[in-house]
């Protein structure tokens, strides 16, 4: 009986490691079954609610990326494939009223009374989601990668992941000169600053 309980704490455990969640509506899950070799494809989820645009479900999926590639040691990510998906909903809620309302009678005539009724109120809305296929890379395959096709799918962690340092850097750099910004992250760099 121990050995059974210790064997399911183990695999709860490794599933939990291979899907990790930052926030609610963002999950990160490593898929192997979508490579032939030993590539390490990530899916990365992100949805929205009725208040969340796409614009938005988008940001957090790139976000929900870069963390995960952060955490697992890598310093930028290639997007393979992503997919949007909005699903309309409605709901319809009654309220009950009551209305006058005016009948005949053949014996008494026109009458006057109240009626209760159920009026329909129907509200429709949207929810976005959106799925991204990423690789992780370490930041020398970064470089590599930023001559080849593949350029427009590159993401840097550090684009997407802030922090107080790095807004310190932002208002040191937005001064009134333009002069030459060393502390900038590694792959905005000029060539010619100390240390590249």
């Amino acid at each position: 009986m121990k050995q059974l309980t210790f064997l399911l704490l183990i695999a709860t455990l490794t599933l939990a490691s291979c899907a990790t969640s930052m926030k609610q509506g963002t999950t990160a899950t490593l898929r192997p079954d979508l490579s032939d070799d030993n590539t390490e494809i990530w899916e990365i989820y992100s949805g929205g609610n009725a208040y969340t645009s796409s614009g938005e479900v988008a940001k957090n999926a790139l976000h929900r990326a870069a963390v995960t590639a952060n955490y697992e040691g890598y310093d930028c990510f290639v997007l393979l494939k992503s997919e949007s998906d909005v699903k309309n909903y409605s709901y319809t809620s009654y309220e009950k009223k009551t209305v006058k309302s005016t009948y005949y009678n053949p014996y008494s005539g026109y009458t006057q009374g109240r009626e209760e009724v159920y009026v329909p109120d129907t509200y429709n809305f949207s929810k976005a989601s959106k799925t991204l296929y990423v690789v992780f890379k370490e930041y020398d395959e970064c470089l590599d990668l930023q001559s080849t096709k593949w350029r427009k799918n590159l993401y840097y962690n550090e684009d997407f992941i802030k922090n107080k340092k790095d807004n310190d850097i932002e208002n040191k750099t937005s001064t009134k000169n333009n002069a030459l910004d060393c502390s900038a992250p590694k792959h905005k760099r000029e060539f010619y600053c100390k240390g590249y």
